[in-house]
């Protein structure tokens, strides 16, 4: 095969339906094919024409050698397997289709890249500064998110499972659907992050400063969050279990739910935590000076409070039991019962409604209303 027989006006291109303008357009010359060794009875033994091309997203095997720099690749198909995009820069890449699976998106700034379709499966996306990376669908698997700066990644379907994003300093990644179960976002200062759904499990959050974290849900269960600093991370659903929330100075964060249990928030300065539900049971409160955290509820069972210096917790409901609350300098101290009677909106008038006030009562030398046991009451 000689060059001079393979002119992009050669006769023998335009029977295969591939003229010059497309093959400027895709950055190809005749040089560029005889690199690859590509000759006529391969391309005609592929049945590839201008049109294949654009079936196949401009992208086939051959060609990943030719790609430092992508833009603007579309690719829309019903069954896409096995498909790469590797880049130094890839932008502006939309893949849209009905049956996705094996296709990794790799590149230093891949950005503005919309993947829209039914079912997704294995597409990893890789990238130093992935930013404006959406992907829409019915039902997600195994779509790892990884970069140093990924920002505004919205993810958006039904069914999402497997679905880990670890980066530096991930922010803006709404997450809206059905069904979640282990979904994983890890980053160093996570921000804006928020989480709905019908029924949330198995998603492990863990980070060095989170702020602006949203995680709203009927059923959320099995939801960790880790971390140094976490505030402003409000936690809204019907029904809560196995929630843990862990760090150094935690702030503002609200639990609000019908049936949440265990529920545990450690940290070393938890400030501004209020938790406001139905019935409560095992959600233990530790930290150094946990401050500003009212309780709301109706039935509350099994809440110990342990710290060292404690104020401003109101604890209101219709019936408790197995409060315990342990502290150096502490308000709700074992011995200063009778100043949680005085303060806590005159409990001490309520206490016909606990099984256990009336024991409290006969066992205080200051609150015994029989008198049996007071010297200064007779």
């Amino acid at each position: 095969m000689h060059s001079k027989h393979w002119g992009l006006n050669s006769p023998a291109f335009q029977s295969l339906g591939l003229n010059p303008p497309a093959f400027q357009s895709l950055g190809l010359n005749s040089h560029a094919f005889q690199s690859l060794g590509l000759n006529s009875p391969a391309f005609q033994s592929l049945g590839l024409n201008y049109h294949a091309f654009q079936s196949l997203g401009l992208n086939p095997p051959a060609f990943q050698s030719l790609g430092a720099q992508f833009s603007c690749i579309p690719i829309t198909g019903t069954q896409f397997s096995g498909f790469q995009i590797t880049g130094t820069q890839p932008t502006s890449i939309s893949i849209t289709g009905t049956q996705f699976s094996g296709i990794p998106i790799t590149g230093t700034q891949p950005t503005s890249i919309p993947i829209t379709g039914t079912k997704f499966s294995c597409i990893p996306i890789t990238g130093t500064q992935p930013t404006s990376i959406s992907i829409t669908g019915t039902q997600f698997s195994g779509i790892p998110i990884t970069g140093t700066q990924p920002t505004s990644i919205p993810i958006t379907g039904t069914k999402f499972s497997c679905i880990p994003i670890t980066g530096t300093q991930p922010t803006s990644i709404p997450s809206t659907g059905t069904q979640f179960s282990g979904f994983q976002i890890t980053g160093t200062q996570p921000t804006s992050i928020s989480i709905t759904g019908t029924k949330l499990s198995c998603i492990p959050i863990t980070g060095t400063q989170f702020s602006g974290f949203q995680i709203t849900g009927t059923q959320p269960t099995s939801i960790s969050i880790t971390g140094t600093k976490l505030s402003c991370i409000p936690i809204t659903g019907t029904q809560f279990s196995v929630f843990q929330i862990t760090g150094t100075q935690p702030t503002s964060i609200s639990i609000t739910g019908t049936q949440p249990t265990s529920i545990s928030i450690t940290g070393t300065q938890p400030t501004s935590i209020s938790i406001t539900g139905t019935q409560f049971s095992g959600i233990p409160i530790t930290g150094t000076q946990p401050t500003s955290i009212p309780i709301t509820g109706t039935q509350f069972s099994g809440i110990p409070i342990t710290g060292t210096q404690f104020s401003g917790i109101p604890i209101t409901g219709t019936q408790f039991s197995c409060i315990p609350s342990t502290g150096g300098s502490i308000l709700m101290h074992s011995n200063h019962w009778d100043s949680i009677l005085r303060l806590s909106n005159h409990w001490d008038s309520t206490h016909q409604h606990f099984n256990h006030w009336d024991s409290i009562l006969r066992h205080s030398n200051h609150w015994d209303s029989t008198h049996q046991h007071s010297n200064h009451w007779d």
